[in-house]
């Protein structure tokens, strides 16, 4: 840059007449930024010139003038909430000097952000990034690919109504894509390798071997800034060399599916990657759903501690009860006393060192963990469920034609689960109301079923019934019962083959499940519920071909004569 130039560029300067100098914001190999005001329109914008040199011929000076200001032109009609707009461009002195003006954006880098949060909370790290997606997917069907993705190159700017909205900005390096046979050509006079233009490690391994890039190469730099969020640095070697290590090995409360996004976004080849930063946007998206979903799913009763496992539900209790924690969330309720468990321990430890005392460890193990005995069950087999693996899967669940508690048709995930064949019947739950002494369904003509109907399902129960029969069952066989989550039971109803389980749709019979009435992504027109349960089952309205998809809450008290329940557990360790 000749001294004519530099003068151009000093604080007060008036460059095309147009745009007053403020200040200068930042500077690189690549060029300056300044802070300028329009004198016209009294308003502030973002300069960038652009200092690069275009001026090796005065033939390839025309060329790559003419190109810039065509590719100018293209990243001023990138329009998008999430990407910095393109206001103006033109050339500078007698090098002719490119500029860029831009809109001025007040916020802080995702990378000061995140020196802030340290390892960032997932939910933020999804929701900037879907935003990253949002914007560049706009930019690639443009025909540009950005080529130097870095928090650096991400504003966070905060909106009067306290939301965070993620701007990418410094398309300066930018790449069109190919145009009747001509050349891939950028902004920036580039050559391949470490040299070319971008930051080195958030670069694409095809980016950094000079190879040809497309979108793909800018879902690999979104996918690592996702995993620098998640993980609060870099990987420790870089991605063209080896595999990162799983996130879900750094943070626990990291998803495997997560996990697998962010492998497959950065795949070494792009073809192994997601095709777009709209798929990836998607894949995030649809994982927001079922992380959501699961949430919401969960039982809502108050664990010790009285903090509620789910925000923005409350413990369904009755007023006065105490709050066990349920058999829902996997746990059983704790003994009444703790008192004395050290001082028992602590003799069985004698034992154990006295010679002979290994005998005791599995006993010592389950009463420090707070886990059922492995002793055997004293409940009859006849008494107890037949249960089935179900392996679970991808499925559409809810109606695009139902009522409003039903729609719309979605899709998610239902993990694998095991689930009785058959609903509770009579005999099962008479040895539970005679073992606890609770109270006898509405259906009994007192504390017993007729004889006749032992082998029938119990109906009669209401959901804080069956939640205390899961409790109890599991107490009595040391296995974790619960209840039948909504979701598993609308997957199950829809496949062909059910694996023996029966009375599931069965028009005699409803069912309670383990959940509240929440509201299916996408849904409206009411509110989530924690005071109801719902159950499933067929309804006389129903179209055969959708009876799988209606739902009916309840309060956790309420009985009919045709609603009864089956028990369910997660898959056991190693098989079923």
């Amino acid at each position: 840059m000749n001294v004519e130039t530099a003068s151009l560029l000093e604080l007060g300067a008036v460059i095309d007449g147009k745009y007053r100098i403020d200040a200068l914001l930042g500077q690189g190999g690549m060029g300056k930024v300044f802070r300028v005001t329009h004198l016209q329109l009294k308003k502030t914008f973002a300069l960038k010139v652009m200092l690069f040199d275009v001026a090796r011929n005065a033939e390839e000076r025309q060329h790559r003038l003419a190109r810039f200001r065509r590719e100018a032109e293209v990243l001023a009609r990138i329009s998008h909430p999430n990407i910095v707009m393109v206001t103006d461009f033109g050339t500078l002195g007698e090098e002719q000097l490119p500029y860029i003006v831009m809109e001025f954006i007040e916020g802080t880098t995702l990378r000061e952000r995140c020196r802030e949060l340290g390892p960032a909370p997932i939910g933020f790290a999804l929701e900037v990034t879907r935003q990253i997606c949002a914007g560049l997917h706009t930019a690639h069907t443009q025909g540009i690919v950005h080529r130097d993705l870095k928090p650096e190159n991400v504003i966070l700017q905060t909106l009067p109504d306290g939301t965070t909205m993620a701007r990418v900005l410094d398309f300066g390096i930018a790449k069109l894509a190919p145009e009747g046979g001509e050349k891939n050509e950028t902004l920036t006079r580039e050559s391949p390798g470490i040299g070319s233009p971008g930051t080195p490690k958030y670069m694409a391994p095809e980016q950094i071997l000079g190879q040809p890039i497309d979108p793909r190469t800018d879902v690999f730099a979104i996918n690592l800034m996702l995993y620098e969020m998640l993980a609060g640095a870099l990987p420790s070697v870089p991605v063209i060399l080896a595999e990162p290590k799983p996130l879900s090995q750094l943070r626990p409360d990291i998803p495997a599916e997560l996990d697998a996004i962010i492998r497959r976004g950065l795949a070494k080849l792009p073809e192994e990657r997601q095709p777009s930063a709209l798929e990836l946007k998607r894949e995030l998206e649809a994982l927001e759903k079922n992380l959501t979903l699961e949430a919401a799913l969960r039982d809502r009763t108050t664990p010790p501690g009285g903090l509620s496992t789910t925000p923005g539900f409350s413990p369904v209790t009755k007023s006065g009860s105490p709050v066990l924690p349920t058999l829902q969330l996997g746990t059983l309720s704790p003994p009444a006393r703790t008192v004395g468990v050290w001082p028992i321990a602590v003799g069985l430890l004698l034992l154990v060192a006295g010679g002979g005392g290994w005998f005791f460890y599995p006993q010592i193990s389950a009463a420090l963990s707070g886990k059922p005995s492995p002793s055997p069950t004293t409940l009859p087999a006849d008494l107890q469920p037949k249960m089935v693996l179900v392996p679970g899967g991808e499925t559409l669940l809810g109606t695009n034609r139902g009522d409003k508690l039903s729609v719309p048709e979605f899709k998610t995930t239902v993990l694998p689960f095991r689930v009785a064949q058959t609903l509770v019947n009579n005999a099962q739950y008479a040895e539970f109301v005679k073992r606890t002494k609770h109270r006898a369904p509405t259906t009994w003509n007192g504390p017993s079923p007729p004889v006749s109907d032992l082998d029938k399902p119990v109906t009669g129960v209401s959901w804080d019934d069956a939640d205390a029969y899961c409790r109890w069952l599991s107490q009595e066989t040391g296995t974790r019962y619960r209840l039948i989550k909504e979701f598993e039971w609308e997957y199950l109803a829809r496949q062909r083959d059910r694996k023996g389980v029966r009375d599931l749709l069965d028009a005699g019979f409803l069912e309670w499940t383990a959940d509240s009435l929440t509201v299916y992504p996408g849904g409206k027109g009411f509110a989530p519920n924690p005071a109801l349960r719902i159950f499933r089952g067929r309804d006389d309205r129903e179209n055969p071909n959708e009876g799988v998809t209606y739902r009916f809450p309840q309060k956790p008290d309420f009985t009919n004569n045709r609603l009864g329940f089956r028990v369910a557990a997660d898959p056991r360790v190693g098989g079923e």
